[in-house]
């Protein structure tokens, strides 16, 4: 028994806290004849670390674009956006981008 617990709880901590959170906001307003009808908008909310996390897969995946799977250099744009995305400087390097 001690066994599952401990294994269940380390599953718990497995698993990203809070990446992506779903949400809906609800909206109420009345129609003629005094009728109330309510709307709701959904939508995936994500954390500042998961949107952070993202821009950088998305900027090493350009630069890999780019880059022609590294067979050449990436350009000057792809090389800006990584670095501001918070690439690290010898990942950059590596698909020819200077400092």
């Amino acid at each position: 028994m001690s066994k599952l617990v401990f294994a269940l709880a380390l599953t718990a901590f497995a698993v990203p806290a809070n990446a992506a959170e779903w949400r809906c906001s609800g909206t109420n307003y009345y129609g003629s004849w005094n009728q109330s009808y309510s709307s709701s908008r959904c939508g995936w909310v994500y954390s500042d670390q998961e949107l952070y996390a993202r821009g950088q897969r998305r900027a090493v995946e350009e630069l890999g674009y780019n880059s022609h799977g590294g067979s050449r250099r990436a350009s000057d744009r792809a090389c800006k956006n990584a670095i501001e995305s918070g690439v690290e400087n010898d990942l950059a390097s590596s698909y020819g981008c200077r400092e």
